[in-house]
């Protein structure tokens, strides 16, 4: 059976698109080294995508995410979220530079608080990261991860919430 040439053609764009878009994966439990496991992570924290298209994202380009506390209780975020982003490159974790710049707590007016979901009338908070790779030269996996405080009876704890969002930085 013979192909028409606009089936040839479409055919080959798929297929070069599906090649273009395959990126090794983080393999499962995998994590850099920080002060956690990866057991604990994404436990009391949802962190996804605000535009809901996916997790493919440009190089230095603004990252909006939203975050869903799903703690019972509030939890205190340093000023940049305690923001750490790492790209997985030759089966390696390698910390990347975070370009966004957040204010000083006098110039937010305030400590950085997020009430469990339950409690929000938004349901959730959002935060933005800057990802910048300089050597970027393909789609590579990337890992952001944020932490903060469980706060408790009004005080802050000394306990981590953590969470993380993978997704693919592009050049």
């Amino acid at each position: 059976m013979k192909l028409s040439l606009f089936r040839q053609l479409l055919i080959l764009i798929i297929l070069a698109m599906l090649s273009s878009c395959s990126v090794h994966p983080i393999p499962d439990n995998e994590m850099p080294e920080l002060d956690f496991l990866v057991e604990e992570a994404n436990r009391d924290l949802e962190l996804y995508s605000s535009t809901g298209y996916g997790n493919s994202y440009k190089n230095s380009e603004i990252l909006t995410l939203l975050i869903k506390v799903k703690s019972d209780y509030p939890i205190h975020f340093p000023m940049d979220y305690g923001t750490r982003i790492f790209i997985y490159k030759e089966e390696q974790w390698i910390e990347i530079q975070n370009n966004m710049v957040y204010p000083t707590v006098e110039q937010y007016g305030g400590e950085n608080i997020l009430p469990p979901s339950e409690d929000n009338i938004l349901k959730e908070g959002f935060f933005q990261a800057v990802p910048y790779y300089t050597d970027l030269e393909k789609a590579l996996p990337v890992r952001l991860i944020i932490v903060g405080n469980i706060i408790e009876n009004g005080r802050i704890t000394d306990e981590l919430s953590v969470g993380y969002f993978d997704f693919v930085l592009n050049p």
